[in-house]
């Protein structure tokens, strides 16, 4: 028996569709765009505000040559050794 030969062109085939992104994939983006936002606002924050630091409180060793010297200078008279020390804070912490 002979086969009959099938035109494949006149079959009819449904069109090629796309099927839709997974919701997943598209909350995925969506974090990554609201991530970009933050870290681009922290840094126009940190431009218009930049972060002053405060400045480290000074060693028991610092004000105390600073104090030694505040007695030299004054020859070590006319003062007291607390005088000393409450003036070699404050210079320090200024």
């Amino acid at each position: 028996m002979a086969k009959k030969a099938t035109n494949i062109a006149s079959q009819e085939t449904a069109p090629l569709v796309k099927k839709p992104a997974a919701p997943r994939a598209r909350k995925h983006v969506k974090a990554q765009a609201v991530a970009a936002v933050a870290a681009v606002e922290e840094f126009v924050s940190a431009l218009v505000h930049p972060v002053v630091k405060a400045k480290p409180e000074p060693t028991h060793e610092d004000v105390s040559r600073l104090a030694y010297r505040f007695y030299l200078e004054r020859g070590g008279q006319n003062g007291s050794p607390a005088e000393d020390w409450a003036r070699a804070e404050q210079s320090l912490r200024a």
